[in-house]
């Protein structure tokens, strides 16, 4: 899973550039804010800036199976 996880990641800095996925762990805490009780982390913020970039983002993730796999 993890291996995955850091494949994925650097799929997704090939494609979006390094400045566009982050995983500062302060950042996070600040998005994992919810106002309703969850179980889910968040792991990155990853931020396509057009759709081609989202279509690329999408198949990343199918790619490393990023659904199934966290």
């Amino acid at each position: 899973m993890i291996t995955n996880f850091t494949d994925a990641l650097n799929a997704f800095q090939s494609a979006l550039g390094q400045e566009n996925v982050n995983t500062d762990s302060s950042l996070l805490q600040e998005y994992q804010t919810a106002t309703f009780e969850t179980k889910n982390s968040i792991l990155a913020i990853v931020r396509p800036n057009n759709t081609q970039e989202v279509q690329q983002c999408l198949k990343i993730a199918n790619q490393f199976n990023l659904e199934r796999s966290l």
